[in-house]
Formats: structure tokens, C-alpha cells, sequence
């Protein structure tokens, strides 16, 4: 079937404006979206706040860290921001964690009757506010170097203002500033769902296969960790997802200036954000030059270079003055003298098993991470049936075109660039110790707005008019892996030996900074929410597919 290319509007052009007041045009444009999809961002954003008390404080990836350079910025300690190996790590931050931050083999259960009561917790001025934390790791007055210096500014200097808020934050118990915090890294992550059902639309998928897209970042519960901790990812997942709407905009055909500039606004706060950001030249640039077949060269010109200017001016000068400063684009953020790299491998003779960890580590942690070292087998096997499926999705797509083959290239290229990245990473380190370092699923989430697009396009494709049946389909699965994720979480930090999931509960709720009854609404909530969510798919089964 020949596909009618759609018109895009020049500069001078005015597309209709929506009418009355700023509320009654958000809440008209709410309204306008399908049900469904509305079901599925209250689903999204629910699950959220239950994961921010799913996992206890400091059980995310480097969140005392990141939560001391959020408080270093509010100080002024941070301004300007610090050169690699010149902030220590405080003493303070720890007041808001009661679980080890290193491995655990199996579990790490916290009984009800070991949590202090939520008015004795410790702040952080008890617990040594500013005073630098000594390891117990290593001679006596070994202190810890924030390591994080090494990523841009911008997430610390937007999140620091929030302390100013808080009265006597200083003094009040920690955990409850961690809790906010979390709470306010899953308010960046809410728009991911409607950016991806967005992006869908953009390439020409159908309504029902845009929603089943947007229903697949429900099926990583990893994302779902992530996004309800304190960590900058929250910041430049967003960011990059908004990057690949505009991009795959640009691609086919939208060369306004107005897109480029809003582009290069993304992509610079990206870039400004963390360096998994530094692929963005490559995909703007090529979404650029099928602009500039699709409609012409002297029309794409300016837009592709308002949209790199843009960028560089705002987020791109940081690693060219890394580059300059210190030697290296992304720096070791423990030292100012910069490490020499001693490889003691080759790809030849280790690169296999190198190969085979990175695989199997990335695609575990890509899906989900209870926090246990020891995890059963059934979570290997449903991360790598998952994997499977979303290959075959994408196979399916590039076979039927459905998204066009230029748009699925561009779509795949974050996920490509952030693998590669991460590969040369891993493998630097691999290098150097022999062992696997930095596999972290995580680096791979701004990637999975294009790949979710790639799952479902082909599959919906060949379904045809039971296409309607996909979103169903895709928020079961995603039903059962955030099941499993949920289950063997809650095993490793809340379950009692006995098993008694009402006790696992009762722990849960005890060492919560929230209050056990908004805890226990949340959670009401949530059930309700998928049940509603079920409900109004199975009612678009017997409906016809929109187009």
C-alpha cells in the first residue's frame, strides 16, 4: 500500500490555536488522548511511588553520592563544580540509609521491630553533616571522593533548589529528604509513556500499536527502579526519549526552525546532564540528512545547524572543556591526574568470556535487578524470553517496513550508540582487572522508546484489523514481569524466613519514611488502576482500530 506522504508546515505557516485558558487547554489535550494510553500513564505513575518504598533507601545505584552533590549545590560546595577527585563524600548522607550499599548475597531482611520510629531517624547534621566519610575499607583515614564530579552539573543544580523549600532540612530525619527526592525523580520520568505512544505516531503506527508501545516500558521493571531513586538518569532519560521524537519528526520531513531550535534545547540539556548523551550529534545529524532528501538540502541546512549550534552552546562546550582540562572527555572522577590505562588482556585471548558476561549481565539487569547477588533461575530465564521476543518484534518490523527502514534505523541508533558506549566502557576495565565492571542495564533505558516502537510496529503490521488485540497482549507480559521483579524484591528485603507476605508487608510499611496509611492508598490504588487499565483494553477489543 503507497504511503501519502504528510505535509509539514513551513515557518510561515500558522497551524490552529488552541483556545481559552492554559487549564482548559491542558485538560482538553488530556481528553484527547485515547483512554487507554491515560489508564496507562496512572498505571505508570503509580507504580513509581511503589517502588520508591519497594526498595529501601540506598538500595539504587550510587544514590548516596548523587544525593551528596545535590546537597553540595545547595551549599554553594559545588559552585563552581568541583574538578575530578575534589569532593569528598559526607558523612551526613548516610543518615538516610539503613540497609549495606555493597553486594548482598541472597537477602537482607529489615524486621518492623529493628525500625526506629520515624521522629528518632537520624538527620544529617547527627549524623556529621559536611564532615567527610571515612572507609571502613583500607587504612583508617581513608576518606571517599565523590567519583560523580564526572558528570555534568545540570541534574544537581536543578534538584538543590528544593532543599531551600524545607524548612531545617538539616535537622529534620534524612530519610524523609531521600523520600522526596525519589518522589520527585519519578515526577521526571512521568512523561515516558505518552513520549513513546508519541513517537509511534510520528513514524505512522497505528492508535493501538502506539499505546502496546507505550505499554512496554511497563515490562522493564528495572526502569521502574531507576526512576523512583535519586540518580541523574531520570533527568537525561526524558531528555534523550524527547530527543527521538523530534528526530524521527525531522526525518520525516519537519525542517522548521522551531523544531531545530527545540532539538537543540533537548539535546543540549542532555548533553549537560551525562555523557551517554554524546551520541546525540550522530543522530541529529543523520535525521538531518534524510530531512534533507526528503525535501531538500537548502530547506534542512538551517534547522540541522540551528538545532547542533543549539546544542553545543548549551551542553556540548562541557566535554570539549573536559577534553581540554583534563585529557579525556569523560574523566575518573576520584583523581585529577587522570590514570594511565594498563591493559594486562587482549580481545583475543579473553574477548569471548568478556562477550559472554556482557551479554548475560546487561540483559538481566536491563530488565530487572532485585539488588542480591544470588538470583533464582526463573529470572534468567523470563529476562531472556523477554529479549527474545522483543528481537523477534523487531526482526518483524525491519521485514514488513512498518515503520519505514530509514525511520527504524534511526529509531534502533540510540540503543545501538548506548550499547556500544557501554561496551567500550566494560571493556576498558575488562582490560585493565579481568573481571566484569560497570554493566549496568540502567545505561541502556534512553534507548527504549525507539526499541519499544521496533517491537510492536511489524507485529502489529501483520495482525492487521486484530491489531487491537496488541496492547492487551503487551500489558500482560508487562503484567508478568513486573510480577516477578516485584516478588523477588520484595523477597530480598521485606519477606520473613516463614513467608508470611502480610508480615513482609508490615516491614515494609515500618521502616518507610512515608506514613503506612498513604503507603497502603498507594498501593489500593495501583490494583484498581490495573484492573481499570484491563478493563478499558478489553473494551477496545471489540472496538475498530483507529487510524
Amino acid at each position: 500500500m503507497t504511503e501519502v506522504p504528510t505535509a509539514v508546515p513551513s515557518d510561515e505557516e500558522e497551524r490552529p490555536a488552541d483556545v481559552g485558558p492554559p487549564v482548559t487547554v491542558r485538560l482538553r489535550r488530556w481528553k484527547s488522548l485515547p483512554l487507554s494510553l491515560r489508564r496507562l500513564l496512572v498505571l505508570h505513575a503509580l507504580l513509581l511511588l511503589v517502588f520508591t518504598v519497594l526498595f529501601p533507601n540506598y538500595r539504587s545505584p550510587d544514590e548516596p553520592f548523587h544525593m551528596d552533590l545535590i546537597i553540595a549545590a545547595h551549599s554553594g560546595d559545588a559552585i563552581p563544580w568541583p574538578a575530578p577527585g575534589g569532593r569528598l563524600l559526607s558523612r551526613g548522607v548516610y543518615a538516610g540509609g539503613f540497609v549495606t550499599t555493597g553486594r548482598i548475597p541472597d537477602r537482607a531482611i529489615l524486621s518492623a521491630s529493628k525500625a526506629p520510629k520515624r521522629g528518632d531517624r537520624r538527620s544529617y547534621q547527627q549524623a556529621g553533616g559536611a564532615t567527610p566519610f571515612a572507609s571502613s575499607k583500607g587504612p583508617p583515614a581513608t576518606l571517599v571522593p565523590n567519583q560523580l564530579v564526572q558528570h555534568p552539573p545540570l541534574y544537581y543544580y536543578l534538584m538543590a533548589p528544593v532543599l531551600s523549600v524545607v524548612p531545617h532540612w538539616q535537622d529534620q530525619p534524612f530519610d524523609r529528604i531521600v523520600a522526596l527526592y525519589r518522589f520527585l525523580n519519578g515526577l521526571l520520568m512521568l512523561p515516558l509513556p505518552l513520549l513513546m505512544y508519541l513517537l509511534a505516531r510520528k513514524v505512522g503506527l497505528s492508535t493501538a500499536v502506539s499505546v502496546a508501545a507505550a505499554a512496554v516500558l511497563l515490562a522493564v521493571p528495572g526502569i521502574y527502579h531507576i526512576g523512583s531513586s535519586v540518580n541523574n538518569d531520570n533527568l537525561l532519560i526524558p531528555l534523550l526519549a524527547g530527543t527521538t521524537l523530534l528526530t524521527a519528526s525531522v526525518a520525516r520531513g519537519d525542517v522548521r526552525l522551531r523544531t531545530g531550535g527545540t532539538l537543540g534545547v533537548l539535546a543540549g540539556l542532555a548533553l549537560l546532564t551525562k555523557g551517554l548523551a554524546l551520541y546525540l550529534p550522530l543522530t541529529m545529524g543523520l535525521g538531518y540528512l534524510v530531512a534533507a532528501r526528503r525535501t531538500s538540502l537548502r530547506r534542512a541546512l538551517p534547522a540541522g545547524a540551528l538545532a547542533m549550534g543549539v546544542a553545543f552552546c548549551l551542553g556540548g562546550w562541557w566535554w570539549v572543556r573536559n577534553r581540554v582540562l583534563y585529557g579525556t572527555f569523560q574523566p575518573d572522577g576520584r583523581t585529577l591526574a587522570q590514570p594511565h590505562l594498563v591493559r594486562h588482556t587482549t580481545f583475543h585471548s579473553t574477548g569471548s568470556r568478556w562477550l559472554g558476561e556482557f551479554t548475560r549481565l546487561v540483559n538481566q539487569r536491563f530488565w530487572s535487578e532485585p539488588g542480591s547477588v544470588n538470583l533464582p533461575h526463573v529470572l534468567s530465564v523470563a529476562t531472556t524470553l523477554a529479549s527474545l521476543l522483543v528481537l523477534v518484534g523487531v526482526a518483524l518490523t525491519l521485514i514488513t517496513r512498518r515503520p519505514r527502514l530509514a525511520d527504524s534505523l534511526l529509531l534502533s541508533l540510540p540503543l545501538v550508540c548506548l550499547v556500544a558506549i557501554l561496551a567500550k566502557g566494560s571493556w576498558t576495565v575488562w582490560s585493565q582487572v579481568i573481571r566484569p565492571a560497570g554493566l549496568q542495564g540502567r545505561y541502556l533505558y534512553a534507548g527504549v522508546p525507539g526499541l519499544a516502537v521496533l517491537a510492536v510496529g511489524g507485529v502489529g503490521q501483520l495482525l492487521g484489523r486484530r491489531q487491537r488485540w496488541l496492547p492487551l497482549g503487551v500489558l500482560g507480559a508487562a503484567g508478568l514481569m513486573q510480577l516477578l521483579g516485584i516478588w523477588l524484591t520484595f523477597g530480598v528485603y521485606w519477606l520473613p524466613e516463614s513467608g508470611d507476605v502480610f508480615g513482609g508487608l508490615h516491614n515494609l510499611l515500618a521502616w518507610s519514611a512515608w506514613p503506612p496509611a498513604l503507603v497502603v492508598l498507594v498501593m489500593i490504588g495501583l490494583v484498581v488502576t490495573i484492573a481499570g487499565t484491563f478493563s478499558t483494553l478489553i473494551r477496545d477489543v471489540r472496538r475498530p482500530v483507529a487510524r
